[in-house]
């Protein structure tokens, strides 16, 4: 009987035990929609920064700037999530991110965009995906539990890379 209940005991293996769970599943389909939505909000900030300045090193300083926020911000965005809640701060961050593109967009339609914007856009923008990625990290232990926890991590930073 003792070996019927170590199996019982025993988490499901394999390379995509993780996604077994319906909540890890819907927290990864919608991590890849942030993702794809973060490049391509980037790469459209990128492109009317050229276009505006047709400057290499600006678009550098565009990069840098969102970058920069991911590498401060991001250690202390975990401890963050535990205090004021993992989906209530991606919540915010989600609609922060949303508010904010809207606002670039309206600015670039009527022609009230300018390089200072664009900077204060990215750095925005670098704050939320600082934010986003923590916070998914943080949601896939509430998805999947412990025992599933490296597989959970491994096929989320997958989200990221194979974009």
């Amino acid at each position: 009987m003792a070996g019927t209940d170590a199996l019982a005991e025993t988490p499901p293996s394999g390379r995509f035990a993780a996604l077994r769970s319906p909540q890890f599943r819907l927290l990864m389909g919608a991590g890849m929609a942030m993702q794809l939505g973060q490049w391509i909000q980037r790469v459209a900030l990128l492109w009317v920064v050229y276009d505006i300045t047709g400057s290499a090193l600006a678009l550098a300083g565009v990069n840098f700037v969102a970058d920069i926020f991911v590498l401060i911000l991001s250690p202390f965005v975990g401890p963050m999530a535990d205090r004021l809640g993992a989906r209530r701060l991606l919540m915010a961050s989600v609609t922060g991110q949303a508010v904010t593109a809207v606002g670039i967009a309206a600015a670039i339609f009527t022609d009230h965009h300018s390089l200072t914007l664009l900077y204060a856009v990215s750095a925005g923008f670098g704050i939320g995906q600082a934010v986003n990625n923590t916070v998914r990290n943080v949601l896939v232990y509430d998805t999947v539990g412990r025992d599933l926890l490296r597989n959970g991590l491994a096929l989320n930073g997958l989200t990221g890379n194979t974009m």
